[in-house]
C-alpha cells in the first residue's frame, strides 16, 4: 500500500503561509477576498449581504488593503475608483487573487 502524497504548492516562501493563516483567521477576510476575486464590490454590497454597519465593512477592507493591522503583509485589496469619495469600488490585488486558490 502506498503512502498518500503530500500536496505540492507553488509557494517556496514561508511568509505566504503566514499571510494565508492571517486571512483564514477571519471568516470576513476570507469572504471579502473570495468575493472581490470574482468581481468588484463596494462597501454597501458587503453591508447588505452581511447585515452589518458600513464601519464593520470598512474595517475589514482597510485591514486587507493595508496588509494587516501593522502593514506586515502585502495588500490584498485595492480601491479601483480612488477618485470617488462615495461608493468606491474595491477589487482584489494580484496577490489576493492568487491567495484565493488556497482558501
Amino acid at each position: 500500500m502506498t503512502e498518500p502524497s503530500l500536496p505540492v504548492y507553488e509557494w517556496d516562501d514561508p511568509e505566504k503561509y503566514e499571510l494565508l493563516a492571517w486571512v483564514k483567521a477571519s471568516d470576513r477576510r476570507v469572504d471579502v477576498l473570495t468575493t472581490l476575486s470574482e468581481a468588484p464590490k463596494n462597501t454597501n454590497d458587503f453591508a447588505d449581504e452581511w447585515g452589518v454597519e458600513l464601519e464593520t465593512v470598512r474595517y475589514h477592507l482597510k485591514q486587507l488593503q493595508h496588509g494587516g493591522p501593522e502593514g506586515e503583509y502585502p495588500a490584498l485589496v485595492q480601491v479601483l475608483t480612488p477618485e470617488r469619495e462615495q461608493y468606491r469600488l474595491y477589487g482584489a490585488t494580484k496577490i489576493g487573487i492568487e491567495l484565493v486558490e488556497f482558501l
